[in-house]
């Protein structure tokens, strides 16, 4: 598909568009890819749909790329997979999406609120 005629339909339908990045890609072009985009989420995963695995080891470097990037204050970063209390300190970003770190504890609201305060007082 044409990227930036499906941007401009679903922007002219008056809804908001959103671009889903697989860590498992490398993005060559990233600084041109994202430069109108306000939401982006990373799949950091190998297999997506399939719950409980690890973060694969190069979203780390692909969450970096998207950090550095000169636009990156207008984009609401959101990173989904394999996100667990040890890796979470990892990487910077404004969302993230954790499954089955949260639906497999033993308190899955006391993960949550760990979840949420992790990085508030960490350093």
């Amino acid at each position: 598909e044409n990227i930036v005629d499906l941007r401009a339909s679903i922007i002219e339908s008056g809804s908001e568009f959103g671009l889903a990045l697989h860590a498992k890609n490398d993005y060559d072009n990233l600084d041109e890819l994202l430069i109108p985009e306000k939401h982006v989420l990373i799949l950091t995963i190998e297999n997506p749909g399939h719950s409980g695995q690890g973060m694969m080891p190069e979203a780390i470097h692909l969450i970096n790329k998207v950090n550095k990037l000169s636009n990156r204050s207008e984009i609401n970063l959101c990173i989904d997979g394999g996100i667990n209390s040890m890796n979470l300190r990892n990487f910077e970003s404004d969302q993230i999406v954790s499954g089955s770190h949260v639906l497999n504890a033993h308190n899955p609201k006391l993960q949550i609120m760990k979840l949420q305060t992790m990085n508030e007082y960490s350093n």
